[in-house]
């Protein structure tokens, strides 16, 4: 992760590098916790190894990786709030642009075009 964060031109590498990695690490906590509780549901590997990408695919739909938030069905918004996919790439974003990007003052593009600028 360290020489990732420091192949990409970004201000302040070494704690954006380090806000990012806890990020990542709390969330393969939950990961871990939701496989842990998949596998304590089911008691057969056969019935959990049918089920589990077929709860896995929604959830990871809904992080906000693959599709905006914003084009989902309204019926489907709720879905979010209870995929760990979704509050770990939530947590990348908030660290990625508003800790390091934002600028008071100026709207969030304007800021993030004045952060790079600085950088170089």
């Amino acid at each position: 992760m360290m020489i990732a964060g420091f192949a990409v031109d970004l201000p302040n590498r070494a704690m954006t590098t380090l806000t990012i990695t806890l990020s990542l690490m709390c969330g393969a906590t939950a990961a871990a916790a939701y496989g842990l509780g998949m596998g304590a549901l089911f008691t057969s590997t056969g019935i959990m190894g049918d089920v589990m990408p077929s709860a896995d695919l929604p959830l990871s739909l809904m992080s906000g990786a693959f599709l905006r938030i914003t084009t989902l069905p309204i019926w489907l918004m709720p879905v979010k709030y209870i995929s760990h996919f979704y509050y770990t790439m939530d947590a990348v974003y908030v660290c990625v642009v508003y800790l390091h990007f934002y600028v008071p003052g100026l709207p969030l593009a304007a800021s993030r075009e004045a952060a790079v600028l600085d950088s170089r």
